[in-house]
């Protein structure tokens, strides 16, 4: 199961953005200078400001071209709102940083750039997806580690290359400061993320490349982590399908059911009655999952229903089940559903089960 696709408009979004100011730039040469955060007169209007200002080529391609190949594929796996925390999060804390330790005379340079905003997402990112593989050209992709070292070299070479006399600055304390700020923030985020689960099934593909063994050692791994994983548990309960251990599947497919949506929980029903792992369900929630399902799979209805019957530990709710399976009948074997009722007449006649047959003129 593969996570979901949604346009990355977060990133297109930073990156219009930061490319049209580009633009401004070249028509108006004074940005720069005039939106640029300067730490004797530091503002918060300024500081977001100075985070679309690039005061260079190398500079503005070395942050967009962080953002486009990995921006994109983050945001769709951890989702807009996650991402643009990082983002701006680490831009400010660069920004407060540089203040801390620039220098405030009348004739320092203003600070400008989305880099502490990209060192940011280079730690948190790194941290968290470090083996995760993002496009970089078609049919030629990179890890996320590789990405942030390629970007790191390019903030090196913009740092000792301006345009202008009167030049801003690409600070270094800036850079610190974003990365630490990422660095916080992967740490507090400690819920499962989509893009840790997204590689976790990979994982899973590149182990059952391999034998099943090696796919159980792996999903057993990841459900130690996230017990409630749900392609992890049906990972599991192939392998020991594929491995012909019975028992093992029945109690895979037991902790599925407790995940797996209510739509899709018909075959997986039917699985387990196939196997006899039925069993592992309690009567009473047999019969409310045949209730449940008769409708849109008849089958899985029926046969959990029949595996109520045939245990004689349920025996208190047979009457209940003769009902059930005689209702399912009624239309694909009536002959059938007729002796079945005619059996909860003879066998329970003073049974609530039967005084419902009989007010639906079943009987």
């Amino acid at each position: 199961m593969k996570a979901e696709r949604r346009l990355p408009i977060a990133t297109l979004l930073l990156i219009a953005a930061n490319v049209g100011v580009a633009y401004l730039t070249l028509l108006h040469p004074e940005f720069p200078v005039e939106y640029g955060f300067r730490p004797e007169q530091p503002s918060l209007q300024t500081a977001l400001e100075c985070l679309f200002i690039h005061s260079n080529i190398v500079h503005l391609l070395g942050n967009m071209i962080f953002l486009a190949a990995v921006g994109a594929t983050v945001e769709q796996l951890s989702g807009s709102f996650r991402f643009a925390i990082v983002y701006f999060a680490s831009g400010l804390a660069g920004v407060a940083v540089h203040w801390i330790f620039a220098s405030k005379g009348l004739d320092s340079a203003p600070l400008v750039g989305a880099s502490g905003c990209i060192a940011g997402c280079a730690a948190y990112y790194s941290v968290r997806y470090m083996k995760m593989r993002v496009p970089m050209a078609p049919h030629v992709g990179a890890s996320v580690a590789g990405v942030t070292v390629f970007w790191l070299l390019l903030q090196i070479v913009g740092a000792f290359w301006s345009l202008g006399e009167q030049k801003p600055v690409t600070a270094y304390w800036a850079h610190i400061g974003g990365f630490v700020m990422g660095l916080l923030l992967s740490v507090s985020f400690k819920a499962p993320d989509p893009a840790q689960i997204e590689a976790d099934r990979e994982t899973l593909k590149e182990m059952g490349e391999r034998s099943p063994g090696a796919v159980l050692a792996a999903a057993e791994q990841q459900l130690a982590e996230r017990p409630n994983d749900l392609h992890a548990l049906q990972e599991l309960a192939m392998v020991h399908r594929q491995m012909g251990d019975a028992d093992k599947e029945a109690a895979a497919l037991y902790r599925l059911l407790e995940v797996v949506p209510e739509e899709k929980q018909g075959p997986l029903l039917e699985r387990m009655c196939a196997i006899g792992a039925a069993g592992e369900i309690p009567p009473h929630r047999r019969l409310a999952l045949a209730e449940r399902h008769k409708t849109d799979e008849p089958a899985a209805s029926a046969a959990l229903v029949q595996s109520v019957l045939k245990d004689p530990a349920a025996e208190g709710l047979h009457p209940d089940a003769m009902l059930a399976l005689a209702s399912l009948q009624m239309e694909s074997a009536p002959d059938k559903a007729r002796a079945l009722l005619a059996e909860l007449e003879r066998r329970h006649p003073l049974h609530p089960a039967t005084e419902v047959a009989r007010a639906k003129g079943l009987l």
